[in-house]
């Protein structure tokens, strides 16, 4: 197994981000039906229901236990990775190679958020990529997490000889 490439992991992380915009419209769909249906338009002396812990406040905390959750949830799984790391053909694993406990992967996805959240420490967190043997990020390193491209499978050698044989007899 071969370090996860750059490309990759941007590619994926780009498959994710559109995926979670997706999970975001299906939650905001009925949270937007309610707010009409209880006729709250910008302005009327209802909008605080909104801003206060109303609707908003329920899409607000649907879409926390949706990004806190996806990442984990998704890696720790036998398909060890986001569905942008598996169409990518990445998997999450252990310095082993081994499958991550949810644990590992909510500590791998915390620290991904916090480093993210603190601004200039998101770009010294990738910095280490170009440098590390194995790729990693510092908050793969933080966690022990390694992402790897495992290599493809082969067909059986009988098998592929059987496909490249091409029968060159000319009968007519």
């Amino acid at each position: 197994m071969k370090p996860a490439s750059i490309s990759l992991r941007i590619v994926a992380s780009i498959i994710d981000g559109f995926l979670i915009v997706f999970y975001f419209a299906i939650l905001a769909a009925p949270i937007l039906v309610f707010t009409y249906l209880d006729k709250a338009p910008i302005g009327s002396e209802n909008w605080y229901k909104l801003l206060s812990f109303g609707y908003l406040g329920i899409f607000l905390c649907l879409v926390f236990f949706l990004i806190l959750f996806y990442f984990p949830l998704y890696e720790s799984s036998q398909k060890r990775g986001s569905p942008g790391m598996q169409v990518c053909g990445l998997q999450a694993c252990t310095k082993n190679y081994e499958k991550l406990s949810f644990g590992r992967a909510f500590v791998h996805c915390l620290l991904f958020f916090l480093l993210r959240l603190l601004g200039f420490f998101a770009l010294l967190a990738i910095i280490p990529i170009f440098f590390t043997k194995r790729k990693q990020t510092l908050y793969d390193m933080m966690s022990g997490v390694f992402l790897v491209q495992p290599k493809p499978k082969q067909a059986p050698v009988k098998e592929a000889v059987k496909a490249d044989h091409v029968d060159t007899s000319c009968q007519n």
